[in-house]
C-alpha cells in the first residue's frame, strides 16, 4: 500500500506534465487505444465464459490504479527516471491462471479458488517464481514465471506468438527452442514432504504408483505451467495427499545452479461434485461405460471403461491392439468441453478376445447449470490399406458411432 501511495502522487505529478501538452501524438494515442483494448481482454471484468468466476485481487484504487499505469507504461517517453523506477518495481497485473489460455484455470482464479504462492530462487540474476497453485482434486495446477533478464526462447520450450498462442511450423506442429537455448526450463525432481513423489520406474507396480504430470505453455515466454493429474485411472493407483509440501527442483539451460522451489499444497473440493453413472452400451460385443464424472470450476473429469463381450472387431483396433477410438464431450447446449488432457492403462495382454482399458478424461470447466452431458465415442477413420485418414488441416478424421452415444445426467 506504501508503494500505491508513492505511486500515486508521482502519476498526479506526471499526469500535469502530461496536461499541458495540447496534442498527442499519434503514436502515443493509438498505444493509448492498444492499452484500453488489452484492458478490456483481462479480467477487470467477468469474461463472457459459461461460468460466472473473475476473482480480482487488488482492491477499487488499484484498480483504478493499474488503468492509469497501462497507458502510462506505453506513454513512457513522458515518464521520468523516478517514475520509471516505481514502475518497475509493480508486478504485472494478472496473475499465471488469469492470463491462461486455460479456461479452467482461469474460471477458478475468478471465483477465488487460486492459492496465493511466493516461493521463489535466483541464481545468476534470474529468479523463478511460484505464483498460483490450485489443487481441486483432480488435477493440481501450478504457474512458473521466470524473471530478471531477457531471453530470446520460451521457458516452457514451445515458442510463442504476440497473442501467447504456440508457433505452428505449418506442417501442423511446433515451433521449439532450438537445442541448448538459454533459459529453458526442465524439472530434474519433485519431492512430496521431502520424498520423491513416484518411485523408480524398476520397482515392482512403479506404473500404478507414480503422478504423472506435464508441462504447458505459459500466457507468454516467460511463463508455463505445471499440471500434475491423480491416477485415478489405474487399479490401485495413487493419489496426491491432501495437504503437503511440494519441492521442485528446475534446472534451467545457462545457469549452473539448479533452482529450488518449496510450495505448500492444500486440497479444495468445496466447489467440487462427483456422479457416478455407471451407465453402459454395447455395440458389436464393445462395452462403453461411464463410470464417473468430477466436476469442478477448473476442471471436468470423465471416467470411461472399455472392454470386450466377445470379439471385438479389428475394425476397431490400431496395429498394436490398442483400441483406436476416441471420446467427445458435450454439454446441453451443444458446446464441446475443452479438451485438457487424459489418462489410464490397458491390460497386459489385449487383444480382441481379452480387452479392459480405463481412461480419465480431464477437461476444462461447464456451467453450474449444465444439466446434462452427452458422451460420444468415435472411431478412427482408416482407408484401404489401414492407413490413418487425416483431413486438409492434418487432423485424424473420426466417424461418430451413435449406437455408444451418452447422455449423463448432472442434476442431483
Amino acid at each position: 500500500m506504501e508503494q500505491l501511495a508513492e505511486l500515486e502522487k508521482s502519476l498526479k505529478k506526471e499526469s500535469k506534465l502530461l496536461d499541458k501538452i495540447t496534442e498527442v501524438p499519434k503514436n502515443i494515442r493509438d498505444n493509448q487505444q492498444q492499452t484500453y483494448a488489452q484492458l478490456e481482454k483481462k479480467s477487470l471484468t467477468s469474461p463472457t465464459l459459461h461460468i460466472r468466476r473473475k476473482k480480482i485481487r487488488y482492491t477499487a484504487g488499484t484498480a483504478t490504479a493499474a488503468l492509469t499505469l497501462g497507458v502510462i507504461v506505453f506513454c513512457s517517453g513522458f515518464v521520468s527516471p523516478v517514475m520509471a523506477d516505481k514502475l518497475s518495481q509493480i508486478p504485472v497485473i494478472g496473475s499465471i491462471f488469469e492470463r491462461s489460455n486455460d479456461q479452467g484455470l482461469r474460471a477458478a482464479s475468478h471465483l477465488g479458488l487460486v492459492q496465493d504462492t511466493n516461493s521463489q530462487d535466483t541464481h545468476d540474476g534470474v529468479t523463478v517464481r511460484a505464483s498460483d497453485v490450485i489443487y481441486d482434486g483432480i488435477r493440481l495446477s501450478l504457474g512458473l514465471q521466470r524473471e530478471g533478464r531477457s531471453f530470446e526462447g520460451s521457458f516452457q520450450g514451445v515458442q510463442l506468438d504476440a497473442d501467447g498462442q504456440p508457433l505452428e511450423n505449418g506442417k501442423g506442429g511446433v515451433v521449439w527452442n532450438p537445442e541448448n537455448t538459454m533459459g529453458q526450463g526442465r524439472i530434474a525432481e519433485v519431492l512430496i514432504d521431502g520424498k520423491p513423489m513416484n518411485p523408480d520406474k524398476s520397482d515392482p507396480d512403479a506404473f500404478k504408483r507414480s503422478i504423472g504430470y506435464t508441462m504447458s505453455t505459459g500466457p507468454d515466454q516467460d511463463s508455463m505451467i505445471l499440471t500434475f493429474a491423480n491416477n485415478n485411472a489405474v487399479e490401485h493407483g495413487v493419489a496426491l495427499p491432501d495437504e503437503f509440501m511440494m519441492s521442485l527442483t528446475m534446472e534451467i539451460t545457462g545457469i549452473h545452479e539448479p533452482f529450488q522451489i518449496d510450495v505448500p499444497v492444500k486440497k479444495d473440493t468445496s466447489h467440487t461434485s462427483v456422479y457416478n453413472p455407471g451407465l453402459t452400451k454395447l455395440h458389436e460385443h464393445l462395452a462403453i461405460t461411464v463410470n464417473k464424472v468430477t466436476v469442478s470450476p477448473a476442471t471436468t473429469l470423465i471416467q470411461i471403461t472399455t472392454q470386450n463381450e466377445g470379439t471385438i472387431s479389428y475394425a476397431y483396433l490400431n496395429d498394436q491392439k490398442a483400441l483406436a477410438l476416441d471420446h467427445e464431450f458435450y454439454d446441453d447446449q451443444g458446446n464441446e468441453l475443452e479438451f485438457v488432457g487424459a489418462q489410464g492403462w490397458v491390460d497386459d495382454d489385449s487383444s480382441p478376445t481379452h480387452y479392459k482399458q480405463v481412461q480419465d478424461y480431464l477437461n476444462g470447466p461447464i456451467s453450474e447449470n449444465v444439466k446434462y452431458l452427452v458422451v460420444k465415442t468415435l472411431k478412427y477413420k482408416v482407408d484401404a490399406n489401414g492407413n490413418s485418414v487425416v483431413d486438409e488441416q492434418g487432423d485424424f478424421v473420426k466417424e461418430n458411432i451413435p449406437e455408444l452415444e451418452f447422455k449423463i445426467p448432472l442434476q442431483k
